[in-house]
Order: C-alpha cells, then sequence, then structure tokens
C-alpha cells in the first residue's frame, strides 16, 4: 500500500514506529494542513527497546520543532542510512556492522514518516557523504526510497563530490502472502549482510 498512500493529498503517513515519540503530538494524532486531515498512530506490540539501538547515538530533529522531521540518530561520514519504518531496525544493525567489520561510522537517520522527504536533511547528507541508502519493508517500485533517489537526480549540484549515489533497498512487487518474513528479506537483500556488502562495493 505504500506507493499509494504516500501520494494522498494533504495526509501524513507515519511510518511504523518502535517507540512513542510522535503519540503526544496532538494527543497521539498529527495533523496536516487542515483540521480534518488526521492520521492516527500507536506503537506496535514489537517496539524496539533502547538496548537494540546503536552506542552512542543521539537522536537530533533536522528541522527544528517539526514533529514530522526526519530524526539522525547517529551522526557519522561517507555513508548515511535512513530506514523507514520497521526497516530502521536494519539500519542501525547495518552501521554497527559497518563500525565493527570496516571501521566506517555510518549516519544513520529515522525518516519517522514516508508522505514528505525532508530537504534539509537530505541537503546536510551533500557535505561528507559519498553514500545514501534507504531501506524500506513495502515495495521498492514507487516507493518511498525511489523518492529519495529523485530528490539528488531532480537537485544535482556543479560539485559532483557533493552529489551522493543512493541505493534503494525494499520488496518487490509481488503477491507474498504464504512467503516467510525470513525468506523475503533473503529475497530482497534486507539483511544485515547483504545491504553492508552492497554498501562496501561502493569503496
Amino acid at each position: 500500500d505504500g506507493p499509494v498512500v504516500i501520494r494522498v493529498p494533504g495526509e501524513a503517513i507515519l511510518a511504523a514506529e518502535r517507540e512513542p515519540s510522535l503519540l503526544p503530538v496532538t494527543g497521539g494524532r498529527v495533523q496536516v494542513g487542515h483540521p480534518q486531515s488526521t492520521v492516527s498512530t500507536a506503537p506496535d506490540s514489537g517496539s524496539e527497546s533502547a538496548a537494540h539501538r546503536v552506542a552512542g547515538a543521539t537522536a537530533q530533529p533536522t528541522s527544528g520543532s517539526d514533529p514530522l522531521a526526519w530524526r539522525i540518530n547517529q551522526t557519522g561520514s561517507r555513508v548515511a542510512i535512513a530506514g523507514l519504518g520497521n526497516a530502521y531496525p536494519l539500519a542501525e544493525q547495518v552501521a554497527a556492522a559497518l563500525t565493527a567489520e570496516h571501521s566506517m561510522k555510518a549516519t544513520v537517520i529515522d525518516p519517522r514518516q514516508c508522505t514528505s522527504l525532508d530537504a534539509d536533511a537530505l541537503e546536510s547528507l551533500r557535505d561528507g557523504h559519498e553514500l545514501v541508502v534507504t531501506l524500506e519493508d513495502g515495495q521498492l517500485e514507487g516507493g518511498w526510497g525511489e523518492k529519495v533517489t529523485a530528490y539528488y537526480a531532480n537537485h544535482h549540484v556543479s560539485d559532483s563530490s557533493r552529489n551522493p549515489r543512493v541505493l534503494n533497498f525494499g520488496a518487490a512487487k509481488e503477491f507474498t502472502d504464504r512467503v516467510p518474513l525470513g525468506e523475503l528479506n533473503e529475497r530482497y537483500g534486507l539483511t544485515v549482510e547483504q545491504v553492508t556488502e552492497a554498501i562496501t562495493r561502493c569503496f
């Protein structure tokens, strides 16, 4: 449903949250543009605990007090990994693997919503980042990650060193209701080993 709902005008579609970080906003509802344009959100039972977060991570919203701004949970260089919704824990795990196995500290981003891009965050990644990686557990074709790729393609700057390459990871367009999640992750390259390998091949 991701490629469809992200195109609904005036609606903020929140990514699946592991923590109730957005619930205080308007009493658990996020208002966008007009009073009737609201989307409810609630933490699921698989909430990611603080113990699973990358050591030393400090959450930094990129656009002041904007509740829908992307959150930078770890600041690094060369590589930025943005994990949408349920794919965010994978972003942290890949970052940890890059540090442990390749002495590479990646920037880790929680976009928190898939409706709009955070231009401030994307522009900030031009400095010191050669690669931006997007992870999503929804359909890749026409999905959120491709919006990130299109952003950099449509906002090309003259200094080639400030135009990061983008890698998108997500699901294929197919029926998967009878396929185990672990098998799907392997099929789509959404494992720590596969994402880490793809990143290191870029350098």
